[in-house]
């Protein structure tokens, strides 16, 4: 049994990592099918509550809990994207990323913050001199900030 949830922690430790806003993202939409689950069993199992009244409070609940979730995971994962977008294409960077950006104005220096411009790409090209673990730090943090 131990090395079973041992095993489940690996893995959401590996998963989530490199991305701590998808897990806030998850957990918060569970949280919230839950609290809503939670609230439709209230209502089902409350004997107060008639039958004509259920069949109108129940659905009411199931819409209000799909909007709210549904509202939540669009206005999230679309913020999630921006900045992740402002990223990679070099708007935000931390001082590491700036430096060798700079060092490289030649080549890289009209192409920062296009829309066409990827970090990512640089990073496959320049393994050896792209501040990596930076740059995923960083915008890592930022994506789980406007997360």
């Amino acid at each position: 049994m131990h090395k079973f949830f041992n095993n489940i922690l690996e893995s959401l430790a590996k998963n989530f990592s490199q991305d701590a806003s998808k897990m806030l993202i998850i957990t918060s939409a569970a949280g919230w099918a839950l609290s809503s689950l939670a609230q439709i069993c209230g209502i089902l199992f409350n004997p107060e509550i008639d039958n004509k009244q259920k069949m109108f409070l129940i659905p009411q609940e199931m819409a209000d809990a799909a909007a709210n979730i549904g509202t939540f995971l669009l206005i999230t994962q679309m913020t999630k994207k921006l900045v992740s977008k402002m990223f990679s294409t070099g708007k935000l960077a931390p001082s590491s990323v700036r430096k060798y950006l700079n060092e490289r104005k030649d080549v890289y220096g009209k192409k920062v913050g296009k829309l066409d411009f990827k970090l990512d790409d640089i990073l496959k090209k320049d393994k050896e001199h792209f501040p990596e673990k930076s740059y995923y730090a960083c915008k890592n943090l930022g994506t789980t900030i406007a997360t």
